[in-house]
């Protein structure tokens, strides 16, 4: 349903659809997130973080429900990107409802030079 491929993710990087959000508590900016609707029934979450200082307090559920809520009222389908190496992110949206639609596993090596 993504459709990864090279035209689609041009779309996604150009489109004047994406727009960025700041979560504020007591008049401080303590969260942030990009939106994408490539199409009026798909939406994107992007870019999801919360200010180390408030992490664990319930701010991101209450930041990424408000988006439910609002943001995504009118999108029949709703994807993001977690690492699964972050099990307070990856726990947050398994229990927003979000499912593993398929996973992605990247290796890295470290080069050293002399």
């Amino acid at each position: 349903l993504l459709r990864e491929d090279a035209a689609f993710i041009e779309r996604m990087m150009d489109s004047p659809k994406r727009k960025g959000y700041l979560y504020i508590y007591n008049d401080k900016p303590i969260g942030v997130m990009q939106k994408c609707e490539e199409e009026e029934s798909l939406g994107m979450l992007y870019g999801v973080a919360i200010d180390e200082a408030y992490r664990g307090q319930g701010h991101g559920k209450a930041m990424l429900q408000l988006a439910l809520d609002t943001l995504f009222d009118s999108c029949d389908f709703l994807a993001l990107e977690v690492d699964s190496h972050n099990p307070r992110a990856f726990g947050l949206y398994r229990d927003l409802g979000f499912e593993i639609e398929f996973q992605v596993n990247y290796h890295r090596l470290i080069l050293l030079s002399n």
